[in-house]
């Protein structure tokens, strides 16, 4: 019943709110696309170990990581840690 002591202390509560990692947001991600990727293309599908994360402080930064993401499927050929 509203109005009882019970009541009171839950209606004075603050909803909470769970804080999501990146690293939550990236495995998940991950793993959806893997299954996706397996049953729809390549089921030896497997994604490199790990990932590196950087905080992106400006115009410039911004810049260096869209060229080095556009440029970087050119690089594949020459990368050592291409499966062969």
């Amino acid at each position: 019943m509203l109005g009882t002591p019970q009541m009171e202390g839950a209606i004075n509560r603050a909803p909470t709110v769970a804080m999501v990692t990146l690293g939550e947001v990236v495995r998940t991600f991950k793993a959806a696309a893997t299954i996706r990727i397996r049953r729809e293309a390549d089921p030896g599908f497997a994604w490199q170990r790990n990932y590196y994360e950087h905080v992106l402080r400006g115009d410039d930064a911004l810049a260096r990581a869209r060229r080095y993401v556009a440029d970087n499927p050119a690089r594949w050929v020459d990368d050592p840690e291409r499966p062969r």
